[in-house]
């Protein structure tokens, strides 16, 4: 802006300054217009005075210049006269000094052109000035001489006019102005000078004074006024320009000022708004300038301080990285532009990683570096925790490959007995005992195969933590009993020892997840039989006990599992629950996930589990549970009701068992009761399926009527009449109504049997939460497919017996 207005001021002053110019040309030019108006007005008065007189003077013109006049015009008689008479008046002051810078004075006649008198300077003209001379002649001189010099000292343009032709034109326009009685100047040239050449009439006659005036006479009072006018201009100019200053001096001084706090405020918000830190450091003099002062809260303390003070960077424990970088700023070592991390201890002990930036720099004309600090801490904890979840991806990834490879192996083996069998069944369909050989050996490869889709499918559920475990009061004495109903029969096929010792107040009742404590018991207990040879021995002790350290109520539950099989190798036992984890050094090799099963039901109840082994010395697991009362009584005082302390055998004197729920185990087919007679209604939605139970059923004598979704189930028990159907036996996934609806609807029947019938799950959903739902619903009880006969005539023949009225929960 200040330029602006400077060049601003220079153009008007340099226009005043030509106007000045202009004006000051024009007033020399006035001045000797007047001079000339002056002599005329002389003339005339010299003209009035001479006619007063009334005759010739001593003033009178010199004859010759009468004569001269007569003879260049001889029709100017009257003018010649007029002369006379203006010689006969009182003469004029001699010379043109008379009138002080007119050099030269001619009267001439204005209709002839033909001078009368003159006044001039001697040799002011090229040729001398008569009476009688042509005016226009002698003008015509000197505007050729001036214009001549105009055309010489600038370029000619064609259009121009040549000086020639321009003082022609110079002097047509003095004829136009003595014709017409005005005045005229122009500008002339005599001896390298220029002259004004002033007309002006005398009076009203016809006379006219023709002056040649020097222009530097006129123009001297102009140069002095111009020279003056310069003087001020520059001195107005200087003033300008040194307030012009001052104002640049005052403004770059606000300027400074107010970009000091600009600066200031900026920081402050940066440091604000920033989450790393920045600062200038000056090696000359030590001294940071904090830009965002974030370093306290990166380090504690400020960067100042650790570089001036080595030993608290010590005592940080600054990575070594960390103290290069301390101690290239102290020694003024950074030369170029650096960037890294290091790390240090912060105050809780806690390690923090810090990324940082230095790059040398000129500023406030000092070499400085410039030093960004970032606290990286939660970037490096981030990229670790994705680290680990991308190893942890990878890992899976293998898991999964390899389970998908063992998976397709233990199933691949199971098919190929089966498809194999049949087909050499086929050929054998004459040969009864071949025959039943190869079926045999099919329901072998089925039963496997089945176990391992229930196994791959429980331990799905368990490690994902979708399994649930379910706290209900149970007994521990019937649970064990039922166990050894189910380890008991391959023992003695085996030929094998079994003995099941219980101890303490075993006979309670506990709350916990009566299903899994079976579960893991069992995959123990069919271990130890598999591995065992023939004739060998195999054992269950259960131990409760009475622990002070446990909380009031809870007792220390013990269970150990040994044989005297083949045992394991050491190198083994690292792998033992690892998922398909197999030795291979026996030829009854099972699914690989049995063991694993157990691990994941010990955890999930907080136990713990412990392994005794050697090679061809068989096997001792050891499992430790705390389990809670289901009545709780005085810590290690009366169990309220529950047996004292014993040591007796599993078996119970009446030879009653119990299942695992407390309530009495299911009877085997045909022992204490058949289902020859009974009405049972199938509701099953797979044609194959339905046909698989209705016959196996009508083999044991059963009447069979089918419902092919839960909807057309209910319809048919509407339908038939109170106590037509002594079972219903209800698949769950089903269109139109499913299982559970099913089952939910018939309980809310308003009649006499809907509430007593039993109803019992016939599902491939095979997890225990599927058979709580089913519970939930109304059903007596859960049975997983395939079909495993034995298991559904025990179950209806139970229910059919115990017929006890049933509500759905939900």
């Amino acid at each position: 802006m200040s330029v602006i207005a400077l060049a601003a001021l220079t153009l008007v002053l340099a226009t005043l300054s030509g106007y000045l110019e202009e004006k000051l040309e024009q007033s020399g030019e006035r001045q000797a217009l007047a001079l000339t108006v002056q002599a005329a007005q002389f003339a005339n008065e010299v003209m009035r005075t001479g006619e007063s007189a009334g005759g010739e003077g001593e003033g009178t013109p010199p004859q010759g210049a009468a004569d001269s006049a007569g003879a260049a015009d001889p029709a100017g008689e009257a003018d010649l006269a007029g002369a006379a008479d203006l010689a006969g008046a009182a003469a004029p002051p001699q010379g043109a000094a008379a009138f002080g810078k007119i050099d030269t004075i001619l009267v001439f006649n204005a209709a002839t052109g033909r001078v009368a008198e003159a006044s001039t300077e001697e040799g002011l003209l090229a040729q001398p000035v008569e009476p009688g001379s042509l005016v226009y002649d002698l003008a015509w001189e000197m505007l050729y001489a001036y214009d001549e010099r105009l055309a010489s000292s600038s370029l000619r343009l064609p259009f121009e006019l040549s000086a020639e032709e321009s003082a022609e034109n110079s002097l047509e326009r003095m004829r136009a102005a003595v014709a017409a009685g005005d005045t005229y100047l122009d500008l002339g040239l005599a001896h390298g000078d220029e002259y004004y050449v002033a007309l002006a009439p005398v009076g009203e006659g016809a006379w006219y004074v023709c002056s040649m005036i020097p222009a530097a006479d006129m123009r001297a009072e102009a140069e002095v006024v111009s020279a003056v006018f310069a003087v001020v201009f520059a001195l107005s100019g200087a003033c300008v320009v040194l307030a012009i200053v001052l104002a640049l001096s005052a403004y770059r001084r606000q300027a400074r000022e107010h970009a000091i706090k600009m600066r200031t405020r900026l920081y402050e918000a940066l440091s604000d708004s920033l989450d790393f830190a920045v600062n200038l450091y000056s090696p000359a003099d030590d001294h940071v300038t904090p830009i965002v002062a974030k370093g306290v809260d990166i380090f504690g303390v400020r960067l100042e301080e650790l570089i001036k003070d080595p030993g608290l960077a010590e005592r940080l424990r600054f990575s070594d990285e960390g103290v290069g970088l301390l101690r290239r700023l102290r020694e003024n070592e950074v030369g170029e532009f650096a960037k890294g991390e290091f790390s240090f201890t912060a105050v809780g002990d806690r390690r923090r990683y810090v990324e940082y930036t230095v790059r040398p720099l000129s500023y406030d004309g000092r070499r400085q570096v410039l030093v960004v600090l970032r606290d990286i801490t939660a970037d490096r904890a981030i990229e670790l925790s994705m680290r680990d979840a991308m190893e942890a991806a990878e890992a899976a990834n293998r898991a999964k490959s390899e389970f998908l490879s063992r998976m397709s192996h233990e199933i691949r083996t199971p098919m190929n007995v089966i498809l194999g069998m049949l087909k050499i069944a086929r050929r054998n369909m004459d040969d009864p005992e071949k025959l039943t050989s190869n079926l045999d050996n099919i329901e072998n490869a089925s039963a496997h195969l089945l176990d391992l889709i229930n196994e791959v499918l429980d331990i799905s559920k368990i490690e994902s933590g979708k399994a649930g475990f379910d706290e209900k009061p149970f007994n521990l004495r019937d649970a064990v009993r039922s166990i050894e109903d189910l380890v008991a029969p391959p023992c003695r096929d085996k030929s094998q020892e079994f003995s099941c010792v219980i101890s303490g107040p075993v006979d309670a009742w506990y709350l916990g997840d009566v299903v899994r404590v079976r579960q893991m018991l069992v995959n123990l207990l069919a271990n130890a039989v598999k591995y065992t040879p023939d004739g060998g021995r195999v054992g269950l002790e259960v131990t409760a006990a009475c622990v002070p350290t446990l909380p009031a109520g809870y007792r220390r539950l013990t269970f150990v599992v040994s044989d005297s099989g083949i045992g394991m190798a050491p190198d083994y036992l690292e792998h033992l629950f690892e998922p398909f984890a197999t030795e291979g050094r026996s030829r009854s090799q099972g699914t690989g996930l049995g063991m694993p099963i157990v691990k994941n039901i010990v955890n999930t109840m907080g136990g713990d589990i412990h392994v005794e082994t050697a090679e061809d010395e068989g096997t001792t697991f050891t499992v430790v549970v705390d389990m809670r009362l289901a009545e709780e009584g005085d810590a290690c005082g009366n169990e309220g009701g529950a047996c004292g302390n014993e040591d007796d055998a599993c078996g119970n004197e009446d030879g009653a068992r119990g299942n695992a729920d407390g309530a009495p185990a299911p009877a085997p087919a045909g022992a204490e009761g058949s289902l020859a007679g009974a009405r049972i209604l199938v509701v099953e939605d797979n044609d194959l399926n339905a046909e698989i139970a209705c016959e196996l059923l009508s083999f044991e004598g059963a009447h069979v009527e089918w419902a092919a979704d839960g909807k057309a189930g209910l319809d048919a028990f509407a339908a038939s009449d109170v106590g037509a159907f002594d079972a219903v036996l209800m698949d769950v996934q089903m269109p139109v109504m499913n299982g559970y609806e099913a089952t939910r609807a018939i309980r809310a029947l308003d009649r006499a049997d809907a509430r007593e019938v039993p109803i019992i799950a016939m599902s491939a959903n095979a997890f225990a939460d599927d058979a709580l739902a089913s519970l939930k619903s109304g059903m007596n009880a859960h049975l997983s497919k395939p079909i495993n006969m034995a298991e559904l005539t025990g179950a209806l023949i139970t229910e059919m017996a115990r017929r006890r009225p049933r509500h759905a929960l939900y």
